[in-house]
């Protein structure tokens, strides 16, 4: 049986579903459910949804997500920021933001982990890296704290966009000037850049791959996690997220058009299992609105 929990760890500052917006949600949700996409250029009126739209399954999108819209426009008239606020605030979007909290707090803990038990170097692969924020802002994290320890770090993503935009985050993060710090891009699909990093020899203490099983058949979630657990160290982690059936789900497909594939996590918990992770090696989370589910599993210990 798949065990899981709900985090809602005082540590990280998730946003959640509350008063008047909760209530609201009880009649807002159902009448966007029932919008269809053709519509969607009269309704948004506001340009940073327009561009999560436009941009769908992109690092952009999520990014924007990520900024709340503050990063493409500031809403001027009253209607741009109704919908700013609608768009912005709704349980998908927060969502996302908690999913990027978590994931960014699980990492930078394991990494704290590896050091504290005696590793001095510690490598980082991150598949379908997008902007890599988490990754980059954990890295980053652990070396304020531990000056003595260094890292290598290879990003993979097949779109040129993504790598050089994350190029850029490790620039503002201080890391592409860090001689501690040796950071590699890479452009590549998932599966084949994994094989031949085995064929490499190359082992990491952390693998996260988050955003791409929502994209993914069983089949192909069953295979690339399994070749994922292939170059973990001893005990190395790999992090991966789903989204999971919720109660905005076909806004989000049918108006936005946003199509993924949900899952929940008993479904994550028999494709891990099948994928070679030891039962009690995976560890299933929710973020606080039950949206995505994360999911830690950890390759055995020698």
């Amino acid at each position: 049986m798949a065990h899981y929990t709900i985090d809602n760890n005082s540590n990280i500052d998730y946003e959640y579903e509350h008063g008047i917006r909760r209530i609201i949600n009880i009649i807002l949700i159902p009448i966007l459910n029932t919008l269809p996409t053709r519509l969607r250029p009269h309704i948004s009126k506001d340009r940073a949804a327009d561009e999560v739209a436009d941009h769908r399954t992109s690092h952009y999108a999520l990014e924007i997500l990520y900024h709340k819209g503050n990063n493409v426009s500031r809403p001027k008239y009253p209607l741009e920021r109704i919908a700013r606020r609608i768009w912005f605030n709704s349980n998908s979007a927060k969502a996302v933001r908690n999913r990027l909290r978590f994931v960014r707090h699980a990492i930078t803990n394991h990494l704290r982990d590896r050091v504290t038990s005696g590793e001095k170097t510690l490598h980082v692969l991150s598949i379908a890296s997008g902007s890599a924020r988490a990754v980059l802002e954990s890295v980053a994290t652990i070396r304020s704290e531990y000056p003595d320890v260094s890292f290598r770090i290879l990003l993979i993503d097949k779109k040129t966009d993504a790598l050089a935009y994350s190029k850029q985050l490790a620039q503002e993060l201080g890391l592409r000037d860090d001689a501690a710090v040796d950071i590699s891009w890479q452009e590549g699909t998932a599966e084949t850049s994994v094989k031949q990093l085995y064929n490499h020899g190359m082992r990491f203490d952390v693998v996260e791959m988050v955003g791409l099983l929502d994209y993914f058949d069983d089949e192909k979630m069953i295979s690339i996690s399994h070749h994922i657990r292939t170059i973990l160290k001893p005990g190395g982690m790999y992090i991966t997220a789903n989204v999971a059936p919720n109660k905005e789900q076909r806004f989000v497909t049918k108006f936005v058009d946003w199509k993924m594939i949900y899952r929940t996590h008993t479904d994550m918990h028999r494709n891990l299992i099948a994928a070679g992770f030891p039962e009690d090696n995976i560890c299933l989370t929710y973020e606080p609105l039950k949206i995505h589910i994360i999911s830690t599993s950890y390759e055995r210990q020698k």
